[in-house]
């Protein structure tokens, strides 16, 4: 896994899991101010996670996002820490899987028929609407196609059910997620078998960010 910082010596510190193929790009609009800002991307990478940085901070805010929230799930499995707020944003814990995550054929399909045109119709659907999509293009992620192609590889094949160990505050659902559909995020959502949790649901696509300009306002729907 790989990691990008942006610290201004505060106490305060924005966790952010990204999902598959992304890395700080995508975001970067969102300004941050009153926190530090890690993102973790790249899951494929064999760097290990820099816990002990993470646990340096007085507050660690968690926002886990599409393959994110499974990949925070495996990183702290064996670590029991309670985050000052944790949101899962279009994902779960299961994020191949017929019933709670994105179905296994469309998941293998996916795999095995990436390609440059493919991804560009993934960035399509993940983001729908013209202005969305345009900003995207603005903001790609700056990584090869062999590495992303690798990294969903790997998500495909080892997306392993974990035991729930992270108590998320409250999930985002976007009503129009083409990825990671609405009713599968629900059904894992409402079952889940750990403390119950809120669900908030969003006018959005799979790719909610640029209905915002900080981090504080996606924090803002934890809390609220």
């Amino acid at each position: 896994m790989q990691t990008h910082w942006i610290t201004n010596n505060n106490d305060r510190l924005i966790l952010f899991f990204t999902g598959w193929g992304m890395d700080f790009y995508p975001t970067q609009h969102l300004s941050h101010e009153g926190y530090d800002l890690c993102v973790c991307y790249n899951y494929s990478d064999s760097i290990p996670a820099p816990i002990s940085r993470w646990f340096q901070y007085k507050e660690i805010y968690l926002v886990a996002w599409s393959m994110g929230v499974w990949m925070a799930e495996k990183i702290f499995r064996d670590i029991l820490f309670g985050f000052t707020r944790a949101g899962a944003i279009n994902g779960t814990p299961t994020p191949v899987n017929d019933l709670t995550g994105i179905p296994v054929q469309i998941a293998d399909s996916t795999y095995r028929t990436m390609d440059n045109d493919n991804l560009n119709r993934f960035y399509r659907r993940i983001n729908q609407t013209p202005i969305n999509i345009e900003q995207f293009e603005q903001n790609k992620p700056q990584r090869t196609i062999d590495d992303q192609r690798k990294e969903l590889g790997l998500l495909v094949n080892q997306t392993g059910y974990y035991k729930p160990r992270i108590k998320w505050s409250k999930a985002l659902i976007s009503i129009n997620d083409q990825i990671f559909s609405a009713e599968n995020q629900k059904k894992y959502w409402t079952e889940r078998p750990l403390t119950p949790i809120q669900i908030e649901y969003l006018n959005a696509p799979h790719n909610p960010f640029y209905k915002y300009g900080a981090w504080p306002e996606i924090l803002h729907h934890q809390i609220r």
